[in-house]
């Protein structure tokens, strides 16, 4: 069991406005789609009382969704390079799961049974509750096309790392060995962190993002710094000076350490990639202080004074310990009396010890922190942070995928023929579970289509495609007529809108339930496969307790959301040991998963995929389930999405379906 927090359980409402690049790398300022309106029941609302045809809703089209320009940059995905429907129909069912889990049950409804979503998700509801979840295979005479626009689709990533504290230590290890580096090879040490568009540069992922794609050499060949400048979370604002002010900063501070590790051979394996190590010498010794000299690495020097020939000049350093035990070095220009006499006098401070969680802050104001090259990584944020998160189109990111895939499980597969799923899902719990190891993924996840667009034709932009009206297509499921979500006035797009998912090898959701009890429906687009976990609406409490006793009572009651939103990825071994039942399904291209009220689910993706998702809200039953979870959030003081009594008056207000105006 270990804790991580790759994604909010409960998705929230997008921004209401977003950016889009264009094929030049500027930044095009664009507004959300707005409201999806359903104009039978607004008719209604109005009313004028006249019966009209049902139609389905329909989105403000958006002239700026899309950049004008395009580019032969960057090019659109290549779908002959991803598993389309065709594989998806073939149903593999695995005979021997990791922990035991048993499988989920599949459906397959008959092109009769698929014409009404609602009417067929009551027939399979009993049998599903029993799992907290479902596949439902689509007929082969239902095939919609993929609309989305891949060559001009550009979406925001969030990092994920399944062992936060160890991804942290990582990158203070690589940033301290950088800095010890230039501390001892040089005459210069580096004692500020080059920034970009005002913000500091993240130096451990710019070093990840180009060894991953073959080093600064390759890089440079290939001309990718633009592409990893987005990675970093770099906007169009700044693109025409972004490649060469990443290319000068990495070779500045970076390529000259990648040379002394090339050399020397050190380093240590962390988030799939290797993370060079540097050991500070020992300056008590005279002999390592002469090796240093003649290790040193060609840098730009610091153009000397003519007179730069005395010690007053050059400065002293002295050696003293700080109460934690913390050695340091300090180098005092000019005289000793004098630098403890004038305010802000220019003393540097230096670490000459491994770095240590317990901070080092001298007494004396007049030093500066030494910890300095910390506050770098510290003052970007969270990953998750819009403002710096990595920004891909679709191509983009399938190869930073696959390479990224295919650098981990190379050493792993050895003879080994081929990577199976199995291998990838051991792996993924294996990993999970050990506290020593950490993996950092990047999951482009809850990417709102009424920004973005969607994967199936929406009738704003294809009204001739019949695909566009189909009650199976996400954008129109939560508006067919048995959808209580018809008659919510309030603004809640984030819940009768679909949301896209681009994700890796490794990119996962933790365990979560629907906002409002609600179902839910996933359709799987096309790539690779992903595997989802269940713990059926029986079980709920005990994962609830178990969720309770992990994160704090104090903390909850401080914080509801921490259980309501949980971000907790707890393995089902785990479960299992508890007592709780946990199940298990494999979703491919073409192939939808529901999930039913009140399970808890979770996932992991197996490589480059992309998924729809959108919540749904039956007439059939939903209701006594979205009153038990109004009493869950009354419980915690925790705000619902909508309020269930002014649906039941809008309802009835509205609908002329006399089974679901009695609700």
């Amino acid at each position: 069991m270990a804790g991580f927090t790759p994604v909010n359980a409960v998705r929230r409402p997008p921004p209401g406005a977003a950016s889009t690049q264009d094929s030049k790398g500027k930044e095009s300022q664009h507004i959300s789609g707005g409201k999806s309106v359903d104009k039978t029941v607004n008719a209604r609302s109005a009313g004028n009382g006249s019966s009209t045809t049902t139609t389905y809703p329909t989105h403000h089209v958006n002239p700026y969704i899309y950049p004008q320009q395009r580019s032969r940059a960057y090019p659109p995905l290549d779908m002959a390079s991803v598993r389309k429907r065709s594989d998806g129909l073939q149903t593999v069912v695995k005979t021997d799961r990791p922990f035991g889990l048993t499988e989920a049950p599949t459906f397959y409804p008959t092109l009769e049974e698929f014409g009404d979503p609602a009417a067929y998700l009551e027939k399979i509801a009993p049998r599903g509750k029993k799992f907290g979840m479902a596949k439902i295979v689509p007929p082969k005479g239902w095939d919609p096309p993929f609309c989305l626009d891949t060559e001009m689709f550009w979406f925001k990533t969030k990092r994920q790392s399944m062992n936060p504290t160890l991804a942290e230590r990582a990158e203070k290890a690589f940033v301290d060995s950088l800095y010890y580096f230039h501390r001892h090879t040089n005459k210069t040490p580096i004692n500020r962190l080059p920034s970009i568009d005002k913000r500091p540069l993240d130096l451990f992922h710019l070093h990840q993002c180009v060894q991953l794609r073959g080093g600064f050499t390759e890089v440079c060949r290939r001309k990718l710094w633009a592409q990893i400048g987005r990675e970093l979370g770099y906007t169009g604002k700044i693109m025409t000076s972004l490649s060469t002010s990443l290319k000068h900063s990495y070779q500045k501070v970076i390529y000259p350490f990648d040379q002394y590790l090339e050399r020397n051979s050190v380093g240590l394996l962390a988030d799939g990639i290797r993370i060079p190590m540097f050991e500070a010498p020992d300056e008590t010794s005279e002999e390592n202080n002469s090796n240093e000299e003649q290790e040193q690495v060609s840098l730009p020097q610091k153009r000397e004074h003519p007179d730069d020939d005395s010690d007053e000049r050059s400065g002293a350093t002295k050696k003293h310990k700080l109460e934690n035990g913390t050695k340091v070095a300090r180098r005092v220009r000019g005289d000793e009396r004098r630098a403890s006499q004038v305010k802000n006098s220019e003393a540097t401070l230096h670490r000459v010890v491994p770095y240590s969680d317990t901070p080092s802050i001298p007494d004396d104001p007049t030093i500066p922190p030494f910890d300095n090259w910390h506050g770098g990584i510290n003052t970007i944020g969270d990953p998750s942070d819009n403002l710096t998160a990595p920004t891909y189109n679709l191509r983009q990111f399938q190869q930073k995928a696959a390479l990224f895939k295919d650098k981990y499980f190379q050493p792993i597969l050895g003879d080994k023929p081929k990577l199976e799923e199995e291998d990838v899902e051991r792996e993924f719990w294996r990993i999970l579970s050990d506290p020593t190891e950490n993996i950092q993924v990047e999951y482009g996840t809850d990417i709102h289509t009424s920004v973005q667009s969607s994967g199936f034709p929406q009738i704003e932009r294809d009204v001739t495609n019949r695909y566009s009206q189909d009650p199976w297509n996400l954008n129109v499921l939560p508006f067919v007529h048995k959808a209580l979500s018809r008659y919510v006035d309030a603004d809640v797009s984030y819940l009768v809108q679909p949301f896209l998912h681009i994700g890796m090898v490794f990119s996962s959701k933790s365990w979560h339930f629907e906002d409002f009890y609600s179902y839910a429906f996933n359709y799987h687009h096309f790539g690779e496969a992903k595997t989802y976990y269940s713990v059926p609406e029986d079980q709920t409490e005990k994962l609830r307790e178990l969720l309770t006793e992990i994160i704090g009572k104090d903390n909850i009651d401080q914080d509801p959301s921490l259980l309501l939103q949980p971000n907790h990825m707890l393995s089902p071994e785990l479960l299992i040991q508890r007592g709780i039942i946990c199940h298990a399904l494999d979703q491919r291209a073409g192939q939808f998963v529901v999930t039913f009220p009140k399970a808890y689910t979770s996932h992991v993706n197996y490589g480059f995929n992309m998924t729809e998702s959108v919540n749904f809200f039956p007439a059939f039953d939903w209701l006594d389930y979205g009153l038990q979870c109004a009493s869950l959030y009354q419980q915690f003081n925790y705000p619902p999405p909508f309020s269930i009594q002014r649906l039941l008056l809008t309802t009835s207000a509205t609908s002329h379906n006399i089974n679901i105006a009695k609700l």
